[in-house]
């Protein structure tokens, strides 16, 4: 078997899971795929649970899917993650995956939303993925305080750290990683004014201007990214 079936296969104990959730957390949920890996990565990073991707409804999420849309690839968040990754995670030739522990649409208001009890009914199919997409040597990054706590609590082999999670509630943590570091990062910052257009899914289609928030974001991810980069695999 392929490693493109394998991965089928495993999308579809991914759809069977969100079904079991729809019907225990009584909420709409379709599976939102990410961008499959062409092969085992090096690095595994993974946030918490889609949203509800601005849906109104269950169908017209599933006709959105349908449509091409995909996880981690739409909002300049989405973008700067990539970029750092690229850019500050990966050395030549290596290659990353980005991922939810769970993976159904979640509004952030339902019960379910970030409920401990939903990443356990989910953790041993990320146990197969991890297994599939991943290097022998690859590292885990969480994205985000919750999952971070989740894996390590798990003792997950692999598991490297958290970095940042890049959402709206957490801007107010993005200058932590500039104290003490306040004359790299204004030197950063004046040499980083946007996000370059590109062509791959990864890249925005049109260039996008850095907000100062944002260049704290990027610079947050190169500092965490280097760090878990240089650390050797243990």
């Amino acid at each position: 078997m392929t490693f493109e079936q394998k991965y089928a296969k495993l999308e579809e104990q991914f759809r069977c899971q969100v079904a079991r959730d729809e019907k225990r957390w009584d909420v709409e949920s379709v599976y939102l795929p990410t961008v499959e890996p062409s092969g085992p990565v090096d690095f595994v990073l993974v946030a918490m649970e889609p949203s509800s991707m601005g849906a109104r409804s269950k169908d017209e999420a599933q006709r959105l899917i349908d449509e091409g849309f995909r996880n981690f690839c739409n909002s300049t968040e989405d973008f700067i993650l990539h970029f750092c990754a690229r850019n500050y995670l990966c050395r030549s030739g290596e290659t990353y995956h980005v991922t939810d522990l769970a993976k159904g649409t979640m509004p952030t208001k339902a019960k379910a939303a970030g409920n401990p009890a939903k990443y356990e009914d989910w953790y041993r199919l990320f146990e197969k993925e991890f297994r599939l997409v991943a290097k022998p040597n690859a590292r885990i990054i969480s994205i985000g305080k919750p999952v971070g706590q989740f894996l390590s609590e798990k003792g997950l082999r692999g598991h490297a750290g958290t970095i940042l999670h890049y959402s709206p509630q957490a801007i107010r943590h993005r200058r932590r990683a500039i104290v003490g570091r306040e004359a790299e990062y204004a030197q950063f910052a004046s040499s980083l004014h946007e996000l370059p257009r590109g062509r791959g899914w990864s890249e925005p289609k049109e260039a996008i201007p850095l907000s100062e928030s944002r260049k704290q974001l990027v610079f947050n991810y190169k500092v965490s990214f280097e760090h878990f980069r240089d650390r050797k695999p243990g």
